[in-house]
């Protein structure tokens, strides 16, 4: 590859996996007490799951 993918990069993705769940089980939560869903918020974070783990799985296939 072009670029070499550093240990920030490998951080980055998984920062953003678990920010995305946080956000997702946040979204829930609320549903589940009848309180108010912030859809940005529920957007916003599958958009960060599906970025962490596309990142995670590129720099995965680009190798050591």
């Amino acid at each position: 590859m072009l670029f070499r993918f550093g240990p920030a990069f490998r951080a980055g993705g998984w920062i953003l996996t678990a920010a995305g769940f946080w956000y997702v089980l946040l979204a829930v939560r609320n549903l589940r007490d009848g309180m108010p869903v912030s859809w940005p918020l529920l957007v916003l974070g599958v958009a960060a799951i599906v970025v962490g783990t596309a990142l995670l799985r590129w720099i995965r296939r680009a190798g050591p």
